[in-house]
């Protein structure tokens, strides 16, 4: 097991996209506790929060059911992230406990309504990358089931957002879009 001093000094030497994964292969062998992972992303200096973001959304791809167990941490500290590239991992963090259906199941107890609430702040912050905006409404497109509601929410969002979007957002908008139309359709029938 990584001390977080130890673990601050292999994020700061990281070289690329293989060094990451590589570390948050060691750490998920490890059952590393994703602790000071999270307080890393929240680093002053956005290299070393952008690294320890790009670490942990790999560490919980490895086995996302796994870590669904640390879900709230990990929703207190996405609210409180400030840096966009962070914030674009966060965001594929919730996709990943989102779609995976393993991780999905162990969720049904636990309240989502952080990560709801993060995802349309997201979408509505003019200040968000657009790639963070994307995977947000990802999410709340995969939380429509549970929450009922976002079925009525998310449209208008998405058709705002499209209306000179970037290319992303409008390939996002339109795929759940029209997911979402298909199944209006089928709801009137």
């Amino acid at each position: 097991m990584k001390s977080k001093p130890d673990l601050l000094q292999q994020i700061e030497t990281l070289e690329g996209k293989t060094g990451i994964l590589a570390l948050a292969s060691q750490l998920h062998k490890q059952n590393i506790a994703i602790q000071d992972l999270l307080e890393i992303t929240l680093h002053p200096e956005h290299l070393f929060s952008f690294r320890a973001a790009w670490v942990l959304e790999n560490v919980i791809l490895h086995n996302v059911h796994l870590y669904a167990q640390d879900i709230v941490p990990i929703l207190a500290y996405g609210k409180r992230i400030k840096n966009p590239s962070c914030q674009r991992h966060y965001a594929k963090i919730y996709g990943h406990f989102t779609s995976a259906k393993a991780a999905a199941e162990q969720l049904n107890q636990t309240d989502l309504d952080p990560m709801v609430e993060q995802c349309f702040d997201w979408l509505i912050d003019e200040q968000v990358l657009v790639a963070v905006k994307a995977r947000a409404a990802e999410v709340l497109f995969n939380l429509r089931h549970r929450y009922n509601w976002i079925d009525d929410e998310l449209p208008p969002l998405l058709e705002k957002l499209m209306y000179n979007g970037s290319p992303a957002i409008l390939s996002t908008g339109r795929r759940l879009l029209g997911k979402l139309d298909s199944k209006r359709k089928l709801s009137r029938l």
